[in-house]
């Protein structure tokens, strides 16, 4: 699979090659905490459209670009929640080939995403989950925006017809219908 757009980063601005994602059951909690006990800088976030029920965010604590993701599953009271570290990178197709050669279990294949990323996840063998991506468009804010829609309430693109392509938003998404409001 080739970029769609050569002339596109591999690398979103903001981040590193590696970016630590941490999966919580209340983003928005989250947020509040790592304001007050860290003093986080949100960078950006996404809630669920018509809804005020945060689905992901990007902070910055002490110059490091962390993602918080919403995992209903997640449960911090027994310290099962857990981090993904999201790599971007420019050969993905050979990186996702290579850990699973080296014993990694595969958990989505690479697919194009509604974000503008080429995306993958596997499962190391220590039990790490790595979300392997490349950027390959550059959307706006409402663009990205217009895709989330049309994805949470309508029908799906078929691009992203593939809850996979949503790496560790998929559990969000998963159970989407796309006449329900979401009952994560």
């Amino acid at each position: 699979m080739t970029s769609p757009n050569p002339k596109v980063a591999p690398v979103p601005k903001g981040f590193r090659s590696i970016t630590a994602s941490l999966s919580v059951q209340d983003v928005s909690a989250a947020i509040a905490y790592y304001t007050n006990a860290f003093a986080a800088e949100v960078i950006d976030t996404l809630s669920a459209p018509d809804s005020d029920e945060m689905l992901h965010a990007q902070i910055k604590i002490a110059g490091t670009t962390l993602l918080v993701t919403l995992n209903k599953a997640a449960l911090p009271t027994a310290g099962t929640g857990h981090v993904t570290l999201h790599h971007y990178l420019d050969d993905i197709e050979g990186t996702y080939e290579s850990a699973i050669d080296a014993g990694a279990l595969p958990e989505s294949p690479l697919v194009a995403t509604w974000w503008g990323d080429l995306n993958a996840s596997l499962i190391d063998p220590f039990g790490i989950r790595w979300n392997l991506a490349k950027r390959v468009e550059r959307l706006s804010k409402d663009e990205k925006d217009a895709r989330l829609k049309e994805l949470y309430l309508g029908a799906v693109p078929e691009q992203t017809a593939d809850a996979t392509a949503l790496g560790d938003h998929a559990e969000t998404f998963s159970a989407i219908d796309a006449k329900e409001p979401a009952e994560n």
